[in-house]
């Protein structure tokens, strides 16, 4: 055992009595402490944007969102049958930017109360995963 210990004993001995080995040494670890509390703080700001401070947790979001989500459909529905009219009327000059609005309009209205959702689920379940030293289990 202690002829190993001598043959590793450059990898094992951590202080080789040097200041300058230590110092740097220290150095190395607060800037890594550092990178360690600036990653935290991203962190923690990014989770506050996402889940947007727990707006979509409430009940009254939900409830608020209840309500508007069938006024939306209906105002759409109603723009859509103007549109409608507009086309056969020939009032439109620029059809192709009009089907790319409504349908971007379509998505926006359909996909992303559905996607913040999800969105907020996947980050809960990611948080739920990760220990608080940073380790998946």
């Amino acid at each position: 055992m202690k002829r190993l210990y001598k043959d590793l004993t450059d990898i094992l001995d951590l202080s080789s009595g040097w200041l300058y080995d230590d110092l740097l040494r220290n150095i190395g670890w607060g800037i890594i402490q550092l990178l360690v509390w600036i990653n935290d703080w991203i962190e923690g700001v990014a989770t506050k944007v996402v889940t947007l401070g727990g707006l979509y947790d409430s009940k009254d979001m939900s409830s608020f969102v209840d309500i508007l989500q069938p006024l939306a459909i209906g105002l759409f529905v109603v723009s859509v049958t103007v549109l409608g009219f507009m086309f056969m009327l020939n009032k439109v000059e620029k059809r192709n930017e009009i089907i790319m609005n409504v349908l971007i309009a379509v998505s926006v209205i359909v996909i992303l109360p559905s996607l913040m959702g999800m969105m907020e689920d996947l980050l809960h379940k990611g948080l739920d995963t990760v220990d608080v030293d940073g380790n998946i289990h």
